[in-house]
C-alpha cells in the first residue's frame, strides 16, 4: 500500500506543476511559502524533479527510497530544507545564514502570534464545508475525526482546529489508512500506514499539512482547499487500493523467483 501510495503522489507531480503548484502556494504554512519562495522563476521541469525527488525519498519505514534519476539527483542534492538552530543557554548563539534569513523572519512572525484568525468561526467554517463530503465528526480534545470506509480499509481524517502551540497553527489536517473497520472505539488498536497530507509532495511536514500563517482574510479559501484535498484523496483511494493489490502477487512472485 505505501508504495502504492507513493507511485500515486508521483502521478500528481505534473498537474501540481503544470497548474504553477496551485494548491501548495495557496497554504499559508511556513513550509509551503518557504517551497514556494525557493522554487520562483525555476523551469517546470526542475520543479518537478524536485517534487519526485522528495517523493522517491519519503522517510518511511519499511518503504525503499526509489532511485534518482541524474537530473533528480542535481536538483535534490542543491535543496536543503532549513533546519533553525535554538540557541542554548551560556552558549554562543549560532550564526543564521543568507538562506535562512527569511524563514527565520517568518518563524519568528508566527512565534509573535502576528497571523490571527477568529477560531470560532473558523471551526464553525471547517465543519460545515465538510459535512457533505465526511458527516459528522467525533471529537477528540478538538481534533476533528472523520471516518469513510474505502474498499475494505477506513480513512480517518482527521482535522486539528485546537492546537495550542502557535508554530502548528489554528488548522492542520492528515489521513491516516487502517486495515478493516475503524472508529473510535477501536482506532488505537488497529493496524495502520504513517500519515498523508498533501505535505507528502515536496517529502516534508511528516504527512501532516498545516496553515500556521493563516489570517481571517484567507479562512474562506483555506476551507475550500482543504474540502478539495480531502475530497481529491478520497477519491484516489480505491485506485491506491486496487493498485496495491494488483501489485502484491507480482511481488510475492519476484520474491520467490529471485
Amino acid at each position: 500500500m505505501k508504495s502504492a501510495y507513493r507511485r500515486w503522489l508521483l502521478g500528481q507531480v505534473d498537474e501540481e506543476v503544470n497548474s504553477g503548484c496551485g494548491r501548495l502556494s495557496a497554504i499559508p504554512g511556513t513550509l509551503f511559502i518557504h517551497f514556494c519562495d525557493t522554487i520562483r522563476g525555476w523551469p517546470k521541469e526542475k520543479v518537478a524533479c524536485l517534487m519526485r525527488s522528495r517523493i522517491k525519498r519519503l522517510p518511511w519505514p519499511g518503504l525503499e527510497p526509489l532511485e534518482l534519476t541524474p537530473d533528480e539527483r542535481e536538483v535534490a542534492d542543491s535543496f536543503v530544507w532549513p533546519v533553525l538552530k535554538v540557541a542554548t543557554p551560556g552558549k554562543a548563539q549560532p550564526l543564521i545564514s543568507e538562506r535562512e534569513l527569511g524563514v527565520a523572519e517568518l518563524q519568528m512572525r508566527v512565534i509573535r502570534k502576528e497571523f490571527k484568525v477568529k477560531r470560532p468561526e473558523l471551526k464553525r467554517k471547517v465543519l460545515a464545508a465538510l459535512r457533505p463530503v465526511l458527516g459528522n465528526p467525533f471529537n477528540l480534545n478538538g481534533e476533528q475525526l472523520f471516518w469513510s470506509p474505502v474498499s475494505g480499509l477506513t480513512v480517518e481524517t482527521d482535522v486539528d482546529l485546537a492546537m495550542a502551540s502557535s508554530l502548528m497553527g489554528p488548522l492542520q489536517y492528515w489521513h491516516t489508512v487502517y486495515w478493516g473497520n475503524v472508529d473510535q472505539s477501536n482506532r488505537g488498536h488497529v493496524e495502520h500506514l504513517p500519515r498523508m497530507s498533501i505535505s507528502d509532495l515536496v517529502g516534508a511536514g511528516a504527512g501532516i499539512t498545516t496553515w500556521n500563517c493563516l489570517t481571517d482574510p484567507d479562512v474562506d479559501s483555506a476551507v475550500g482547499l482543504l474540502v478539495q484535498l480531502v475530497t481529491n484523496f478520497l477519491q484516489a483511494m480505491p485506485g491506491i487500493v486496487e493498485a496495491a493489490r494488483i501489485a502484491a502477487p507480482e511481488a510475492r512472485s519476484a520474491s520467490r523467483n529471485s
